[in-house]
């Protein structure tokens, strides 16, 4: 008993139910899709804070290690500057006390004195000239204070 007319009925029920079931299963997937969208997003969202914070993190340590450094070649100019300071002292110091050295041409020409001063009295001496011992010593003691005024002298 099937009519005709019951036939087109039950293919046109059975289309429009097939296609309600399409619009249906259309309606999730797009819900599903739109929720796997937020979710993404959401995602995507929280990793750029995430690398915003890193960045901000790093960008604060650069700049402290920054200011750290610039504090260490501070402090190395400024030890750097008083090495100088001081070595330039010591130099002065050290050319000063040479000053005061006698040269060995100076050296030469005072020992050549002294060592005629002590022939001088050793001939004396020798000699018999007629003084007596107080007298030749007293000679020679001022003989060699004045070698030793001459040598402070040329010191100085």
């Amino acid at each position: 008993m099937n009519t005709p007319n019951d036939g087109a009925v039950s293919g046109r029920d059975y289309l429009e139910s097939r296609l309600a079931a399409l619009m249906e299963h259309i309606t999730s997937m797009r819900a599903h899709i739109d929720s796997q969208i937020a979710a993404r997003e959401q995602a995507l969202n929280a990793f750029q804070e995430q690398v915003s914070i890193r960045f901000s993190a790093e960008q604060k340590a650069i700049s402290a290690a920054l200011a750290s450094q610039e504090r260490a070649v501070n402090v190395a100019e400024t030890n750097a500057e008083k090495w100088r300071m001081n070595a330039n002292e010591w130099r002065g110091a050290m050319d000063d006390r040479e000053s005061k050295f006698v040269g060995k041409i100076e050296y030469e020409l005072l020992r050549q004195r002294l060592d005629k001063a002590e022939q001088a009295i050793v001939a004396s001496a020798s000699r018999g000239q007629g003084m007596d011992t107080s007298w030749k010593f007293a000679i020679g003691l001022a003989t060699l204070i004045a070698i030793g005024v001459s040598l402070y002298g040329a010191i100085t």
